[in-house]
């Protein structure tokens, strides 16, 4: 992940009153963030840029699979056996690790360049009913970063605000407008059909979420310009 520019802040333009007119200019704001999680990606920001998403588990699938294998045809109580268990151990220990550290990197990272992080309450426990993908939504530790985005956000003295997910990958950021048939996981580009927005899927919902996570603080909406 780039490292984010931090002294110097691009102008930002807010919308204040109710006729959603331009009042005032603020120049060097501490810039807002939010997160939207997805499969295709680890998180994307409001700000257009992503995360890839390491699939730190899909990594070590096949050596697990086969320290597993091994284990499972070795005789009980044997010295065989214990070396075995150890190296699946070993590998389940490797992707924890791995997982943690990746965490708590970008974590840290979003949390020292931003002074607000919106992300998505998302119902992971009822994410992981879908079998087809529960092994990749537990693989990508959404709620270990969540928590420790809480943490830091905390720690730092920054805004952290957990909003309702609903819709926020359905509707048009710019003009409200929903698609009369709902997008499916396939579809990855949203294109309004009543004011033309056409833009990624997940940055049109982080920006969605960003709105909502303004709107719960009570502040005027900021428009989203590219860092």
């Amino acid at each position: 992940m780039a490292r984010e520019p931090g002294a110097r802040k691009p102008a930002r333009r807010v919308r204040g009153g109710a006729d959603g007119k331009v009042s005032y200019l603020v120049v060097k704001v501490q810039s807002d963030r939010q997160l939207a999680g997805s499969l295709l990606y680890f998180a994307t920001f409001s700000t257009g840029k992503a995360i890839d998403n390491p699939r730190f588990f899909r990594k070590e699938e096949k050596a697990l699979a086969t320290a597993q294998r091994k284990k499972s045809k070795a005789q009980p109580r044997t010295k065989k056996i214990r070396k075995l268990a150890r190296r699946v151990a070993r590998i389940h220990e490797r992707i924890k690790w791995r997982r943690n550290d990746f965490c708590h990197q970008h974590s840290r990272r979003v949390v020292r360049h931003f002074d607000l992080v919106a992300v998505e309450d998302l119902n992971v426990k009822g994410m992981v009913q879908n079998h087809k993908l529960a092994k990749s939504i537990s693989d990508a530790a959404w709620t270990a970063f969540r928590s420790m985005l809480a943490c830091k956000a905390a720690e730092a003295g920054k805004r952290y605000i957990a909003v309702n997910p609903a819709f926020t990958s359905q509707t048009c950021n710019n003009c409200g407008w929903r698609p009369p048939d709902k997008l499916t996981l396939s579809d990855r580009w949203f294109s309004c059909r009543n004011c033309g927005l056409s833009l990624d899927r997940d940055h049109n919902a982080a920006l969605n979420i960003l709105s909502l996570g303004l709107q719960a603080l009570g502040q005027c909406t900021i428009e989203a310009t590219r860092l």
